[in-house]
């Protein structure tokens, strides 16, 4: 059985625009409000041009005066001055009484603030002014998708659309309702939909693009993703986002010697670009032959834009993977010393220090950091060295510590349970997976861990737990395992056998499984299949071999018979 313990990576780097991380819902517009009232203010009615120059020249002077005013008020909101928002927006709406665009203003105020019914309120008032306001329109949607009235939700959007077929928001939008829906079969129709209904529009496309991309990997149909972000590639093949587009979708699609050629094109065309450089530099990195060309590029990334810390970040990254210990922990120290009020830097050195195994220094490098930006990362890696250390005692308290702080209790009840469970404390481990279980009914490690603990309490329990964490993630060698030795241990031989064998597959590598498999042939009466996987396995003397005792032992009963 195998206990599966999470070690988080501390750093994420950037993914720069390859595979962008973007959803179908569509993000709160922020409108230049074209098709209502901003676009009644911007464009002059025919009958004012009659009326020459000198009129032309007072109106444009008002309506810049409008816009302006509008700006003002949108950056308190961005800015969260609420109070001085709602302020400015008052005046406005009663300077401007028929102007609908202050009106979505207001409700825009009213979503910051968490009170969707006074956001519905001043909507609804935009809309009686203008029915074809594309915000408060899009808004409406988005307070019927909180409120789950998803056929309201879609209503609103198909308005959208209908206002405006080329506005890439209602075609996201209407596209997130139909999956939300579970009518999955409609989603690459609709974005498919407003795809064409925006060509011509390189920003517009990308967009799009990158919906049906991001959709297409979700379904594992990379073949989809690479094709349109060729399509769009080809149709603005100067264009970098469209360029970045189709890197990503080619190393998504595992096509790397592609994702590179693309990133050098966009390099190619700008010499100044840092952040394709540095994604190049990404693709490049389980290359050992290319050390040279990705130290050059991050250098060339560094030069372009030193100000950004990314490419700095990355290089004592690589540099530790490299063993270049020295180098790395002197690049680490520059950017604490750049800012030490940043995390990044102590996160660096503590991640070198890891390397070297020297834990102590390790430790007080991420207290520091966590001291800056406490996040469940950094403090599960605090929690892994102090365990590491012998002072499960220390690790627990400083768990237990947190607790009252966090908003998400789930990630330190799962750490106090992996510690407990090690410490073999199977009921105070047993007491926080449950707690994580009553917020994540679907975590399916810590349905493999519970399995793993009902089945030594010998608990009935254990076999539903260890089949449900294996529906959840059927392709996981350790769950696998556990849900293998759980069929053996209730007298289930026959069906562990084809279990344990998927998980060998899957992980042929691994011993102890390749023994779990052994005990399963043995169970079955085929002791000639077994000794020979036994003999192996020990021939081979594989390091992590934790159960090489038994396995020994096992082979030495099934001699003798």
């Amino acid at each position: 059985m195998t206990h599966i313990i999470i070690r988080p990576m501390k750093i994420a780097l950037l993914a720069l625009g390859l595979a962008a991380n973007v959803t179908l819902a569509a993000t709160a517009e922020i409108p230049n409000l074209p098709e209502n009232s901003f676009n009644n203010i911007l464009t002059p009615d025919n009958s004012f041009n009659k009326g020459g120059s000198l009129l032309d020249s007072l109106q444009q002077a008002e309506q810049e005066s409008k816009k302006t005013k509008y700006l003002e008020a949108l950056n308190l909101i961005k800015a969260n001055k609420l109070e001085a928002a709602k302020a400015k927006v008052n005046d406005l709406i009663k300077q401007f009484p028929k102007e609908s665009a202050y009106l979505d203003l207001e409700a825009l105020i009213a979503v910051q603030e968490k009170n969707p019914e006074a956001a519905k309120q001043s909507y609804e008032k935009a809309l009686a002014l203008n029915p074809n306001d594309m915000t408060a329109t899009l808004g409406m949607a988005r307070i019927a998708i909180d409120a789950k009235d998803l056929d309201k939700a879609k209503g609103y959007a198909e308005k959208a659309i209908s206002i405006n077929a080329k506005s890439v928001p209602g075609h996201l939008l209407l596209a997130d309702i139909v999956n939300n829906q579970q009518q999955t079969g409609q989603v690459e129709s609709v974005l498919r939909n407003g795809y064409e209904k925006v060509k011509g529009n390189a920003a517009a496309e990308i967009e799009l693009a990158t919906a049906l991309a991001k959709w297409f990997t979700l379904q594992k149909q990379p073949e989809k993703a690479v094709a349109i972000t060729q399509e769009v590639a080809g149709n603005h093949p100067q264009d970098t986002a469209a360029l970045s587009l189709l890197a990503g979708a080619q190393a998504a699609g595992n096509d790397k010697a592609g994702a590179a050629q693309t990133l050098n094109k966009i390099i190619d065309q700008d010499k100044n670009d840092w952040i394709h450089r540095i994604a190049l530099a990404q693709i490049l990195s389980d290359q050992p032959d290319k050390e040279k060309q990705i130290l050059s590029l991050l250098d060339e990334a560094i030069k372009a834009a030193p100000d950004q810390p990314q490419a700095e970040i990355f290089k004592a990254s690589y540099l530790t993977r490299l063993k270049r210990f020295p180098e790395a922990l002197e690049l680490a120290k520059k950017i604490d010393g750049k800012n030490p009020k940043s995390a990044a830097g102590k996160l660096l050195k503590a991640d070198i220090y890891l390397a070297q195994k020297q834990l102590d220094k390790a430790l007080e490098a991420d207290k520091e950091a966590y001291k800056i930006q406490p996040n469940s990362k950094t403090m599960s890696v605090i929690a892994e060295i102090l365990t590491a250390q012998g002072k499960s005692k220390e690790a627990v308290a400083f768990l237990q510590g947190e607790l009252p702080k966090t908003e998400n209790p789930a990630t330190i009840h799962f750490l106090l349970g992996t510690i407990y469970q090690r410490e073999n404390n199977l009921a105070e481990a047993t007491k926080h997976y449950e707690e994580v279980l009553a917020k994540q009914p679907e975590n399916a490690i810590v349905l493999n861990n519970l399995a793993v603990i009902y089945a030594e309490e010998k608990n009935p329990k254990a076999l539903q737990m260890a089949k449900k964490a294996y529906d959840i993630y059927p392709q996981s060698p350790a769950i696998i395992d556990t849900y293998g030795t759980t069929l053996l241990k209730v007298g289930q031989a026959k069906e562990s056998v084809s279990i344990m064998q998927k998980a060998v597959e899957l992980a042929p590598k691994n011993p102890d499984l390749q023994f779990h498999l052994a005990q399963s042939l043995n169970a079955n009466g085929d002791n000639k299949q077994a000794m020979a996987i036994l003999e192996k396995i020990l021939q081979d003397n594989q390091q992590g071999f934790s159960e090489k005792t038994a396995a020994e032992a096992l082979l030495k009963q099934l001699k003798s018979n």
